[in-house]
């Protein structure tokens, strides 16, 4: 079946977040993730983007600045990022939709120039 989605909802808002929750989700993470192991037996695509996000959140705290707003230690985003785009492809796709519609209206450009 498809692979467990981890639940990462502690990275959209530094704000609500504890030391208790962090070490709660991260612990769920690591649950539910897969082996790493693909169904041929292999290491899958996308495990290598995970161990390095996995790897990243060891060391995610979130630091308090003297105004009171809050932010990552780490930024753990763009390894988040990477793996999430190694999972679903979406900048990939989004990316050739825009080559094909433009090559659909350089298409029609010459057609009706002619």
């Amino acid at each position: 079946g498809p692979c467990p989605r981890p639940s990462l909802s502690f990275l959209q808002s530094p704000s609500s977040i504890t030391a208790s929750s962090i070490a709660t989700d991260r612990i769920k993470l690591h649950k539910k993730m897969s082996s790493g192991r693909s169904i041929a037996g292999g290491v899958s695509r996308c495990y290598s983007f995970f161990a390095e996000f996995k790897e990243c959140l060891k060391s995610e705290d979130i630091l308090t600045h003297e105004d009171g707003s809050r932010s990552w230690k780490n930024n753990c985003w763009q390894h988040r990022e990477d793996y999430f785009e190694c999972l679903h492809a979406k900048k990939e796709w989004a990316m050739v939709r825009r080559v094909n519609e433009e090559e659909k209206r350089q298409a029609e450009i010459a057609a009706g120039g002619q």
